[in-house]
């Protein structure tokens, strides 16, 4: 097992690429812990709660572009493809 400490801006970089909710802090997760792969894609999304909304306006739409820039620079990650929808926002990495 290990841990990985983050501040504030970097959990939310880290939950926006990777879909995890910010309740990632918490002790308990509500899903086991991913298995990963060297040279293996992932698909990743954040999704809205039960189908509400996530993205209201085009200014939601460029803050999550850019953010989702920072993350990338910061976790040395490869982004293939992703599509921004307004409930959900799908990733290959």
């Amino acid at each position: 097992m290990f841990a990985i400490l983050l501040n504030d801006n970097e959990m939310l970089l880290f939950s926006l690429l990777f879909g995890f909710g910010l309740s990632f802090k918490q002790t308990l997760m509500s899903r086991p812990l991913r298995i990963e792969y060297s040279d293996a894609w992932y698909h990743v999304m954040n999704r809205g709660r039960r189908g509400e909304t996530i993205f209201i306006d085009d200014d939601d739409y460029k803050l999550f572009l850019k953010v989702m820039e920072e993350a990338v620079g910061l976790w040395n990650v490869h982004i293939c493809g992703y599509c921004l929808m307004p409930n959900h926002s799908p990733r290959l990495i």
